[in-house]
């Protein structure tokens, strides 16, 4: 009886991977100007020449504010960081926006952004951020080819940008302190201990196999909690994924400075009777 366990990481663009976690570089810099030319240099290599920067989500993937002025601030970042790729002026980026929102009422955020970067025939370039020891974590991201990677940034913290917060740098996380792995440099928990769930052929009700879909917390100490089941399949086979799940045993995801951080990871497993 063949059973196998997926995690399905929290990332912009939702796709499945193992429970291993890879290494990550954080990049520390000390000022817009040279995020723009680390930035630059790695889209240069890649063949980029025109660019489009959007506004960058909070911690729980929303645009506010600080959000927005981050974006403006790395699109104008000064000392022309930028050559020699282009960055579409952010204005016009808002104007363009505004037009697609009229013309496509029902068009989804990442469709609407795709029909932008063509418009501009630019490379869309997306962040998030998240609070950091005197700084603020980024996680900057293109299209796969452009960045395949993404850039992990501790943004150094100015006066200025502290004028600019609405809130205390600490308030800047989700407001009940579980914030979303892979964003705003924010890593993704890794299985250290995930022994497959036991469970009886019957409980397939006859199909070669059942899908669990859940929602977990996993806490900086790496224990899941706060379990929802997002996709049901039978009252059993959802119950026995609860069960193996709360015993299971994690590295928990961490922040731009390496602290431990509770982690919303949503977590599929594919019971099998092959």
């Amino acid at each position: 009886m063949a059973l196998s366990a997926i995690l399905m990481l929290a990332l912009p663009a939702a796709r499945t991977a193992s429970f291993e976690q890879t290494d990550r570089t954080v990049v520390k810099v000390a000022s817009f100007a040279e995020l723009a030319q680390k930035l630059a240099a790695t889209l240069n290599k890649c063949g980029v020449k025109r660019i489009m920067i959007v506004d960058f989500e909070d911690p729980i993937k929303r645009v506010d504010e600080f959000g927005v002025w981050l974006a403006d601030q790395l699109a104008a970042a000064p000392g022309n960081p930028w050559t020699p790729i282009e960055v579409v002026d952010r204005k016009q980026i808002a104007a363009k926006w505004e037009q697609l929102r009229i013309a496509e009422p029902y068009t989804i955020e990442p469709d609407r952004r795709e029909h932008m970067a063509k418009a501009f025939d630019a490379t869309l370039i997306g962040g998030s951020y998240s609070p950091a020891e005197n700084g603020v974590g980024l996680q900057l991201s293109a299209a796969a080819s452009a960045m395949p990677n993404g850039l992990i940034v501790k943004l150094a913290m100015t006066d200025e940008m502290k004028a600019h917060l609405t809130k205390p740098l600490e308030s800047l996380g989700p407001g009940d302190g579980v914030f979303t792995a892979g964003v705003g440099g924010i890593s993704v928990p890794a299985c250290e201990y995930c022994p497959n769930p036991s469970f009886g052929t019957g409980e397939l009700n006859g199909q070669s196999a059942g899908t669990v879909q859940l929602m977990i917390v996993v806490d900086a100490n790496g224990r899941a909690s706060d379990i929802t089941v997002k996709k049901e399949f039978s009252r059993e086979l959802d119950q026995d994924a609860v069960n193996a799940v709360r015993h299971w045993k994690f590295k928990p995801a961490t922040d731009v400075d390496g602290k431990p951080v509770a982690t919303r990871t949503p977590v599929e497993i594919v019971f099998s009777g092959r």
